[in-house]
């Protein structure tokens, strides 16, 4: 309703005011030399109370047998009712470490027809070579980016443009909290996840995958990496199997305080797909119209 719309630019607006505060005041707390791998290992990840404003339980019948092991929501995450209007436009935020699948699934929902935002920070980071990629200013450049798009989901909804109300995200504000941990930027953006989670209907999906399929995935991409590309993605320490392991176990901590509320298990994509679909009583993909190859 028009009380509802008016409250949420409101609130949308309050959080691009944090954002561009923060920005201007960076200067105080933004080492560009500093890197996430080496700020605050052993810190805890900063507590919060998120809401989850949706839940999905995966109906007992299945497009085919074993389509539901697929897909589980968390036993940490709080249970809501579902009460999602059917107009309700909905964030789906995939989580997860690099080389996961989050871009294979991103890429083959926007095939399907939905509305989808690549994560982009490689190319973000090409753009402004001058900025360090593990620098809190390009956290917040590629963060308000991801608001902005936050935004205009809204405003294409309201014009009745968007497939099924649902539009899905590579990475949420959740991303910068798991590779920032330690620094300022890192407590701010988790700060900011909340208070989206509190403001609209999200659904925050943890993509899991086989180590070993996950680091081959890295491989081949790092291999076929245009020299520039290969620079930014060494920076945020792709290579440094160990530093990927401590990202996974940091997800792994989210899930454990509540932070996520589908599990997703990316080893085949295209199960992977039907299972989120599935699950979010969305368009089945193996009619016509859903199709995903």
């Amino acid at each position: 309703n028009m009380s509802s719309s008016l409250l949420r630019t409101r609130a949308s607006s309050s959080i691009q005011g944090l954002l561009s505060t923060a920005s201007n005041r960076i200067g105080g707390v933004n080492a560009l030399s500093t890197s996430w791998r080496t700020a605050g290992q052993n810190l805890a990840m900063p507590s919060a109370a998120f809401r989850p404003v949706r839940s999905f339980q995966t109906p007992n019948l299945s497009p085919f047998p074993g389509l539901d092991r697929g897909i589980r929501v968390s036993k940490n995450a709080e249970r809501w009712t579902d009460d999602r209007g059917e107009d309700e436009m909905t964030f789906v935020f995939l989580e997860g470490g690099t080389g996961v699948g989050k871009s294979t699934l991103t890429w083959k929902l926007q095939k399907m027809g939905y509305n989808v935002y690549f994560e982009g920070f490689v190319d973000l980071c090409k753009q402004h070579p001058h900025i360090p990629p593990t620098s809190a200013t390009m956290t917040l450049k590629w963060s308000s980016r991801l608001m902005s798009h936050l935004e205009e989901v809204n405003r294409l909804h309201a014009q009745g443009k968007i497939k099924g109300s649902v539009a899905f995200f590579d990475r949420s504000f959740l991303t910068p909290a798991v590779y920032a941990r330690g620094l300022p930027v890192a407590d701010f953006m988790m700060q900011i996840m909340q208070e989206v989670r509190e403001l609209y209907s999200t659904v925050t999906v943890l993509c899991e995958a086989e180590e070993y399929a996950m680091m081959k995935q890295i491989a081949g991409r790092m291999y076929d990496a245009s020299p520039p590309e290969k620079e930014v993605r060494q920076a945020l320490g792709e290579e440094d199997e160990e530093f990927q392991r401590t990202i996974l176990r940091r997800y792994e901590e989210l899930e454990q305080e509540g932070h996520v509320d589908l599990i997703l298990d990316t080893s085949s994509s295209k199960l992977a797909i039907a299972a989120l679909m599935h699950t979010l009583r969305l368009q089945n993909m193996f009619s016509p119209e859903g199709h995903a190859d």
